[in-house]
């Protein structure tokens, strides 16, 4: 008998343990929970389904802190997503983004456009000192997409962590004086953002004079700072970096991170002892960059917790007498504000219920904005910032609409960085400050190229990009080699509020020639016009004058105009998008030249790509000089090399005409991505063909002849490879005339 009720009570008190879960337990007997959160990259991501395996068994979490990618989870969960909008919102980030170049070639304006473009060594200096980056990847995407999903909760808690749907703690490093320090109140966007600052690969994040990164490299799990807030049970996620082994440590940002993980295991462990529960996902094979494996890593998180579903239990008392069900009112609310945030309006939401007559009324605060201003800039004037600024006082704040304003703000390339915040005020309205990061003003540029066509040559270049603040570019510039040149150039993308810009290029000329001897030319080229901010289609006036010194002092004075639309989507080997050129200008004895004749120059460029990795593209080039009856073209306009892209199968010397007409047909295949510690950077294979004509092209038959006779037929095909130090170009080239190996290596200018 006492053996059976012996087993009685042992089955009793296991079923009990293991089935916890479907007891009736008194609320009043819950115990808090808190939940730590380690960094880790990506891996970081299996805390969402730590966090999803929680809620299926409706496990609440009273406190929740972390660390770096922990951080992030921790924050977007204490703002009230749950760990399936978190997953949409993790997925929705484009990581490759992040960790790159965050403006897009269209965003910018046309003139800094032309200067991003320019494949040479730049660096900046300030008040004669020489300014290096601070990290390899700029964290204004990043900003972007912090803020469209954390600015609604910073503002409805007015920066009170602890006022948020579950009370919420950051970790992050101090490295003013090397302390760890954990933040409950600020800018939301902005502490994460530290938090998340890797060393090397974002720089830091200033707050209230100091600065700060990844919260990791001082306490990466700190579950000690949990204790503090009297939880009766902590759980520990950590998802913490494994150790790279031998065979891995082969850049410099793989030693930095491995240095950085062996500072973080000692303080671990002292950690570890003070939780109740530790989560460790099995994640031994997934590496902290390894994005594209997000679904994967989230089921680890998933499967982790139901290893150890028995002592969770057990624990929490419960698995569902911890939830209340929402009523209708509560329910409408969230649906009112739910309409509201997807409409962009994401600061709006219902401050006040009353009923009256069996009728329910809500009060809502949509976010109404009362005031406008810019902070951060020492140089740039304020009216430079909010000319870009759609947004006016009185609006209602809209995030879909302050991103814009953003990326107008970016474009202008005066800036490291641009956010925002949004204060809440005493009437509870909307205060809206752009915050700018300027860059260092004062460029030097330098480019030196060798390529078997042209021997060497190299370019250096010195200027300032935003003169008296007013967005102002003015430089000078020397280039040697076979062409040399030397002269200095103004340009200016905005004047006042309109979409009018100026450049104004005076430069000297020289080429050796080998019949003639030296050909030296005076060049003063002013263009002026308008752009479409949408398409940045361009309309330019023109006014073209060049003296040379060839015969007799020459010169040639025209006025024209030229059309720009451009959309490719990047910069030097774009994947789509198509750029036009068109421009046509008249030298006439009444504007002060010597000769009369009309020039007209046409380029369309267009690119698709079919596949993930596979580009064509189309090249047209039209180039005619028309002149007047008993007239000649000066020999200082006519064309002495083919232009790029053209004329495949023929050496440069030997297209020298007064008009020239091509197209051609490219194919273009990525071989390979390099890391982006590596100084190479992508690898290409390429294969293009094209026909065309040199001479003099007089009327619409010469083009027909062109194609009838196959006059002029090329092909190119080789490797390109794009490396920090400037394009490397191996190409066998084939024409009837010849055949040859072209070989360059270094920057284009």
């Amino acid at each position: 008998m006492k053996k059976r009720i012996i087993f009685f009570l042992i089955f009793y008190l296991s079923a009990n343990i293991l089935f916890a879960s479907d007891a009736e337990i008194n609320p009043e007997e819950r115990r808090s929970i808190g939940l730590v959160l380690s960094g880790g990259g990506a891996r970081g991501v299996a805390h969402i389904g730590i966090l999803r395996a929680l809620e299926k068994y409706q496990i609440p979490i009273d406190y929740i802190g972390g660390t770096s990618f922990g951080a992030l989870i921790a924050a977007l969960y204490a703002s009230g997503y749950d760990s399936y909008e978190i997953e949409e919102i993790i997925l929705s980030m484009d990581w490759n983004e992040i960790f790159s170049q965050p403006q897009t070639r269209q965003n910018y304006y046309f003139y800094t456009r032309k200067a991003e473009e320019k494949n040479i060594l730049k660096v900046r200096f300030e008040n004669s000192k020489l300014q290096l980056p601070e990290a390899i990847s700029n964290p204004q995407t990043l900003i972007t997409n912090l803020a469209n999903h954390l600015t609604r909760a910073s503002y409805i808690c007015n920066n009170d962590f602890l006022k948020l749907k579950i009370p919420l703690f950051i970790s992050t490093t101090n490295i003013s004086n090397g302390e760890n320090r954990i933040f409950t109140s600020g800018n939301l966007v902005q502490i994460i953002q530290a938090s998340l600052s890797v060393p090397f690969l974002f720089p830091p994040v200033e707050i209230d004079s100091s600065l700060f990164i990844d919260g990791g490299i001082t306490n990466n799990l700190p579950i000690s700072e949990m204790k503090k807030f009297g939880t009766d049970i902590i759980f520990a996620s950590n998802t913490t970096n494994f150790l790279h082994s031998k065979t891995d440590l082969e850049s410099p940002l793989v030693i930095a991170d491995q240095v950085i993980n062996i500072m973080m295991f000692s303080k671990i462990e002292d950690e570890l002892n003070q939780a109740d529960i530790i989560f460790c996902p099995q994640l031994e094979n997934i590496s902290n960059t390894k994005f594209q494996k997000l679904t994967e890593i989230i089921q680890i998180g998933e499967d982790e917790v139901e290893k150890k579903k028995a002592k969770l239990f057990l624990l929490a008392k419960s698995k569902s007498n911890l939830t209340q069900t929402k009523n209708s009112e509560i329910k409408s609310e969230k649906a009112i504000e739910q309409k509201y945030i997807e409409d962009g309006y994401i600061l709006a939401f219902v401050d006040s219920i009353y009923s009256q007559n069996d009728t329910t009324f809500m009060h809502i605060n949509r976010g109404k904005i009362e005031k406008i201003s810019v902070s951060g800039n020492n140089l740039t004037k304020d009216f430079i910032i909010l000319r870009e600024v759609a947004t006016k006082v009185g609006d209602i704040f809209n995030i879909k609409k302050i991103q814009k304003d953003i990326e107008k703000i970016y474009s202008t390339n005066y800036f490291d960085l641009v956010k925002f915040e949004a204060k809440k005020t005493a009437s509870k309205n909307v205060n809206l400050d752009f915050i700018v990061k300027e860059k260092p003003f004062g460029i030097i540029e330098f480019g030196a190229n060798y390529n078997t066509e042209e021997s060497a040559s190299a370019l250096l270049l010195v200027g300032h990009e935003n003169i008296f603040g007013l967005g102002l570019s003015v430089n000078g510039y020397l280039r040697f080699g076979e062409e040399r040149k030397f002269g200095t150039k103004l340009t200016i993308d905005k004047i006042w509020k309109l979409n009018w810009n100026n450049s104004i290029d005076f430069f000297l000329r020289e080429n050796i020639l080998d019949e003639t001897g030296e050909d030296r030319d005076w060049n003063f080229l002013f263009q002026t016009g308008f752009f479409d901010v949408e398409r940045l289609g361009l309309f330019t006036f023109v006014y073209d004058l060049r003296m040379t010194n060839l015969t007799d002092n020459q010169k040639a004075s025209g006025f024209g105009i030229k059309v720009v639309s451009d959309n490719l989507d990047k910069f030097p080997y774009p994947n789509d998008g198509m750029k036009m050129v068109f421009s046509f200008t008249s030298f006439e004895e009444e504007f002060g030249s010597d000769f009369e004749f009309q020039k007209s120059y046409f380029e369309n460029s267009g690119f698709i790509t079919i596949f993930k990795n596979f580009t064509l593209s189309n090249n047209i080039n039209l180039i005619i000089n028309s002149p007047k009856e008993n007239e000649k073209i000066p020999f200082m306009h006519q064309i002495k090399k083919c232009p790029d892209n053209t004329f495949f199968g023929f050496h440069n010397n030997k297209i020298e005409r007064e008009d020239i007409f091509y197209t051609s047909f490219g194919m273009r295949i990525l071989l390979k991505k390099f890391s982006r510690t590596d100084p190479r950077k992508e690898l290409f294979l390429i294969a293009k063909t094209g026909i065309g004509e040199f001479g003099k092209i007089e009327n619409w038959e010469n083009f027909k002849d062109i194609f009838d006779e196959m006059n002029n037929l090329g092909y190119r095909i080789g490797f390109e490879m794009s490396t920090i130090f400037g394009p490397v170009k191996l190409f066998y080239e084939e024409s009837e005339e010849d055949k040859f190996v072209n070989f360059s290596i270094g920057y284009d200018f």
